[in-house]
């Protein structure tokens, strides 16, 4: 594991939930984004699964990028995404209190259909909040094993 280049990426994780979020809320279209986000949250209200609340999660994820229809935002996710497809059976467990975080998500596509941009951000920045910090918790326990300092 590159402790500093997946530090990175949680940075770029962390910063980039408000302005994705922002950007959805204000859309000038923004209904079908709202009823797709709907639709995943009511999904993720009926499983179980947290491998499944991990695909649901990147879905309403992918969704509100599209919703809010910024080039560079979807470029940074693909990464992001790519990066986490590379760890998925990992982060699966790791994040699963983010996963499961649905009331967060629900609350967010409503600040989303309502077009208010302050609680969007807010929502987003702190449903990502969950898994940046499990992760990191990860990392810092792997450098530690390697012999070295927090990440």
């Amino acid at each position: 594991i590159n402790v500093h280049a997946a530090s990175g990426i949680l940075a770029l994780r962390q910063s980039l939930a408000a302005p994705v979020a922002a950007s959805a809320a204000q859309a000038e279209r923004r209904d079908d984004c709202c009823q797709n986000l709907d639709h995943i949250v009511a999904q993720m209200r009926a499983t179980q699964s947290p491998a499944e609340l991990q695909d649901l999660s990147f879905a309403f994820w992918n969704t509100l990028v599209d919703g809010g229809g910024n080039i560079a935002f979807r470029l940074a996710f693909n990464s992001l995404q790519q990066t986490y497809q590379n760890i998925r059976g990992l982060l699966t467990q790791v994040m699963r209190a983010e996963f499961a975080d649905i009331e967060t998500l629900a609350a967010l596509s409503v600040a989303v259909r309502a077009g208010d941009v302050l609680q969007a951000q807010s929502l987003a920045s702190s449903h990502v909040t969950h898994g940046t910090a499990a992760i990191q918790a990860l990392l810092d326990a792997y450098r530690l094993a390697q012999g070295g300092q927090r990440a």
